[in-house]
């Protein structure tokens, strides 16, 4: 039978449940895990982000997480008739030395006017570790992973992984599921190089037509 103070888990209240949860992230923030962790609640206007010319119509897409590839395997269409958007998101990334990981979850629910509301939702992991003597830096002034600095002269090698999903069916809007998973290699030089190798494999359906697209991406980033 677990314990907390005493307590049966069982017995333990709401409000106790938030303290014990908070004496726990404190005690791994304190010792460096946790990075972050984010909530977002958006309430928009439809005309505001989205890709439309009209104030009450929106259009969600996705590519295969490559900007090489201009084709859309995931397209809701235009979506008229839209009253409100609300949007709730959670986000959260730790990093232990060598190993670090993150994760993001979005649900967008869209409100239209006549037809039944709609809801979207998208999800992606990513993981890594460094097969050298490195660690992904974090700014909590910035909100954002920094830049590698190379802890050897030889450069630094990072294994990647990232897994996400998206689904834009809901009620009479087909625009499709797609789940891609994805492998890469960093090599750090220095600080402004970097060399990039992904290959990424993505599985979607949109209307009942499946469309697999796999692509290797390379990539060479310097920055001044």
């Amino acid at each position: 039978m677990y314990k907390i103070d005493g307590k049966k888990i069982e017995e333990l209240t709401m409000f106790d449940r938030v303290d014990e949860w908070k004496q726990v992230l404190k005690t791994l923030s304190e010792r460096d895990y946790i990075k972050c962790i984010n909530l977002n609640l958006n309430d928009e206007n439809p005309y505001i982000e989205y890709e439309t010319d009209d104030d009450d119509t929106v259009r969600l897409r996705a590519r295969p997480e490559s900007h090489q590839d201009g084709h859309r395997i995931v397209n809701t269409g235009n979506i008229a008739d839209i009253d409100r958007i609300n949007k709730f998101g959670f986000e959260a990334a730790i990093v232990r030395g060598r190993f670090s990981a993150q994760a993001e979850h979005v649900t967008q629910r869209i409100q239209r006017k006549v037809d039944p509301d709609l809801s979207f939702v998208g999800s992606y992991a990513y993981v890594s570790y460094f097969l050298t003597d490195d660690s992904r830096p974090y700014s909590k002034t910035g909100a954002a992973f920094g830049t590698v600095t190379p802890s050897s002269d030889k450069g630094a090698w990072e294994l990647a992984a990232r897994f996400s999903t998206l689904d834009l069916d809901d009620t009479d809007i087909l625009g499709g599921e797609v789940d891609t998973f994805t492998v890469g290699v960093n090599y750090y030089m220095t600080r402004d190089l970097r060399f990039t190798a992904n290959y990424i494999m993505a599985d979607s359906t949109m209307a009942g037509i499946d469309d697999d697209p796999n692509t290797l991406q390379l990539r060479v980033r310097l920055t001044f």
